[in-house]
């Protein structure tokens, strides 16, 4: 039979199995001359004595059959160049004595295998640390992957290494392989190792990736306390702003009320001015109110020198009849002197504020003390009378 014969004899009992009624037990290797051309999904017999399987450059589609598995004497795959997909098998791992496998240029997915490791295809996921049992492998290419995590220790101890090509994945850290072996790990995150190879040494990888770390903390901080500055300038901007508007509001009023003819009263120091108490109760403000009564509210006012002031804003009114009894009154009260009454400092009459300035008195008036059982208890009979006597002496004639 001639070595042609022979091989196609080999090629119809891979594609046709079931056409043949004897299987070959004693092959000792198949080549593939790289002109022919296979068609077809690619089956297996029991070829239980096959040493090298090459197939590269055909044209085999599907998966590849887990029955390869079962080739334990194989030392030579090569599946290069073809349309096989999906996973690769793990009955792979079988093919203990196996020193050459060439998966590249297909179409394989998903995760290497624990039981083994492929090439150019495209696989995720870590490197597994079961490679460093393949002590006869000499030849591994898993570049231009997607694979990922640090580099296996375990791939040290294979001394019959030869060539290792770990190129453009997203691998990590670094480890010593054997000085026979050739390493490329170019285009990866972060590799390191011996600078024969043309690596950077881990000791200075490491500081390297130090003084990066450094520099992002850095960088943190400094947009970090960019961030803090920036709103401690924009509460600084706020607080103007409103002292500002605080400060043109009661201008406005003050201008508005010289305008209308607003009329005061000074205490007998001269200190007391309308801007002073617009300042003091914030134009009025609700959280300065202390009583409301039928005619008006009564505000606390603190000065800047210390002295306390109830301030009664009066309900505003259009009545020009209550105007002149308003002014009417006020002018008897200013002249008023009595222990008995309330001092009256001043007064602001205008369209649209009219308030008086009274001395604040902190423990309320004679009708709410005795309101008040702890307070009517203080205020005994003999204070009762000095009071009413008082006060009679106010209503004499």
């Amino acid at each position: 039979m001639s070595l042609f014969a022979f091989k196609m004899s080999l090629v119809l009992l891979l594609v046709l199995p079931n056409l043949l009624s004897c299987a070959i037990s004693m092959a000792s290797q198949l080549d593939h001359q790289a002109d022919m051309l296979l068609d077809g999904r690619m089956t297996s017999g029991n070829l239980t004595e096959l040493t090298s399987l090459d197939l590269s450059y055909g044209k085999w589609n599907g998966s590849i059959p887990d029955t390869l598995g079962m080739l334990v004497n194989l030392k030579k795959l090569d599946l290069w160049g073809n349309g096989f997909s999906g996973l690769i098998p793990s009955s792979l791992g079988n093919l203990t004595r196996l020193d050459y496998m060439d998966l590249s240029s297909n179409s394989l997915s998903g995760h290497v295998p624990h039981e083994i490791g492929m090439i150019h295809n495209l696989l995720t996921g870590p490197i597994p640390q079961e490679l460093g049992n393949c002590f006869e492998l000499s030849d591994l290419d898993l570049s231009r992957n997607n694979l990922s995590g640090t580099i296996p220790v375990t791939l040290a101890k294979l001394q019959e290494l030869y060539n290792l090509n770990l190129s453009y994945n997203s691998l990590s850290g670094g480890t010593s392989f054997s000085v026979n072996t050739r390493v490329s790990l170019d285009h990866n995150m972060d590799t390191c190792g011996d600078p024969h190879y043309g690596l950077t040494p881990c000791h200075m990888a490491e500081l390297d990736k130090t003084i990066k770390e450094e520099k992002t903390n850095k960088h943190i901080m400094a947009l970090v306390l960019s961030f803090a500055f920036f709103c401690f300038i924009c509460l600084v901007v706020l607080g103007c702003l409103t002292i500002v508007y605080r400060r043109k509001k009661i201008s406005k009023v003050i201008d508005e009320n010289k305008s209308q003819g607003m009329v005061s009263i000074w205490n007998f120091d001269g200190k007391i001015a309308f801007e002073d108490i617009l300042d003091a109760t914030e134009c009025f403000d609700e959280k300065y109110c202390i009583g409301v009564g039928g005619y008006g509210s009564v505000f606390r006012a603190e000065l800047q020198g210390g002295s306390i002031y109830a301030i009664k804003l009066l309900h505003s009114t259009e009545d020009y009849t209550d105007e002149k009894a308003f002014h009417a009154e006020i002018q008897v009260l200013t002249k008023v002197r009595h222990r008995c009454i309330v001092k009256l400092y001043g007064y602001c009459s205008h369209s649209k504020c009219k308030f008086l300035v009274y001395d604040l008195i902190e423990r309320g008036s004679l009708a709410s003390n005795l309101q008040e059982e702890q307070l009517a208890n203080e205020l005994d009979w003999t204070k009762r009378i000095a009071i009413v006597g008082s006060s009679s002496l106010l209503l004499a004639p």
